[in-house]
């Protein structure tokens, strides 16, 4: 895909990792996590953050200019074990986006990572939360934040330049 988008448009510059899942592929626990709940999170979160990665880095370290940000949750920062498989996968994309980072220092090729942890409106999840309450904990009340918040805050990640994590809606 990425090879037919830069043949009909040209090289790559910025690229958004924003891949997600609804509530339904949550834990109820972390003691119930086992190796096929983390199956879908990994994917989502790792896998494909290392597969995008390696198809655009060789072109944007040739150029020596280019930006990868990628997003994640609040599940690995905020410990919530209703949703601990995705707080598993989220951890080990952030390792993986800060390593990346540091070995990309110095090349002109920026990487970043948008840990939101809040309902994005208009969203699939937030839909879901909306339908069925139930879905989150008790007393947990979780901020709501629009696209053109998240559209800003990548903006400002990729002209600035000067962290590479970066939080909204904690």
């Amino acid at each position: 895909m990425i090879a037919r988008v830069e043949e009909k448009l040209g090289p790559i510059e910025v690229a958004v990792h924003a891949a997600a899942a609804g509530m339904s592929i949550r834990s109820a626990s972390t003691r119930e996590v086992d190796r096929s709940a983390l199956d879908l999170p990994f994917a989502l979160k790792v896998y494909s953050s290392i597969e995008l990665s390696r198809a655009l880095l060789p072109g944007m370290v040739a150029r020596g200019s280019g930006a990868l940000l990628f997003s994640s949750g609040a599940s690995e920062a905020n410990r919530q074990p209703y949703l601990a498989n995705m707080g598993v996968a989220l951890g080990a994309q952030r390792a993986y986006v800060r390593q990346l980072a540091a070995e990309l220092d110095g090349t002109g090729v920026y990487v970043g990572l948008l840990a939101i942890g809040a309902l994005i409106e208009n969203s699939a999840v937030q839909q879901q939360v909306d339908a069925h309450p139930e879905l989150i904990p008790a007393g947990l009340e979780l901020p709501r934040i629009g696209n053109d918040e998240l559209g800003a805050r990548y903006w400002r990640m990729y002209t600035e330049r000067d962290t590479v994590e970066v939080e909204i809606g904690f």
